[in-house]
């Protein structure tokens, strides 16, 4: 059986009872389209991105909550691909957050590099994830990437994120304050 990280393995081994040598970590990588050469997404504002579903693991509405208590003055965007589900909507329009979140709606692998290249920083608050594909594909880029410190995205990144604790969301919302005030989060 082949998997996509060392953490999925482990997953894959506790629950199906296989052989260790029997699971074997492949892991994923991006195309050449993912690279900082090229075009850049310019909506005309600064943003940060978000690139995924919005199941629950994926942890969307703590991002959100987070994004709604830095500084409301801002022309800087969260960005998010796909459609907001009704309890999204309701919650950015309880947060009157209207105004400063883009959900895109299905987004196209091929449009997905400029996107990247356009952003200040991805995103990704996941509580629960195989692998983490975005955060690969922004580093790619050359654009920083904000992630909650889960294991396979420790294992694919290392030291080359920023990692936030998602017991913190007072970090979390400071960390965005500093995109949303200077406009740039280590670039």
């Amino acid at each position: 059986m082949l998997t996509v990280s060392e953490f999925s393995r482990r997953i894959i081994l506790e629950w199906s009872g296989l052989e260790p040598e029997r699971v074997v970590v492949l892991g994923c990588g991006v195309g050449s389209s993912f690279s900082p050469k090229g075009s850049k997404w310019d909506p005309g504002y600064p943003y940060c991105l978000y690139v995924g579903n919005h199941k629950g693991h994926k942890n969307v509405e703590f991002l959100l909550t987070a994004f709604s208590r830095t500084n409301a003055n801002s022309s800087f965007r969260l960005v998010l691909t796909g459609h907001p589900t009704p309890t999204l909507q309701k919650f950015v329009h309880k947060h009157r957050i209207e105004d400063r979140t883009v959900f895109l709606g299905q987004v196209g692998e091929s449009d997905l590099p400029a996107l990247y290249r356009g952003a200040k920083a991805l995103v990704f608050p996941s509580r629960y994830d195989g692998f983490g594909l975005p955060v690969l594909e922004a580093m790619a880029c050359k654009v920083p990437v904000i992630a909650a410190r889960i294991p396979p995205i420790e294992e694919i990144a290392g030291d080359s994120v920023h990692f936030l604790s998602l017991e913190d969301l007072e970090a979390w919302t400071a960390t965005l304050d500093q995109m949303v005030e200077d406009g740039q989060f280590g670039k």
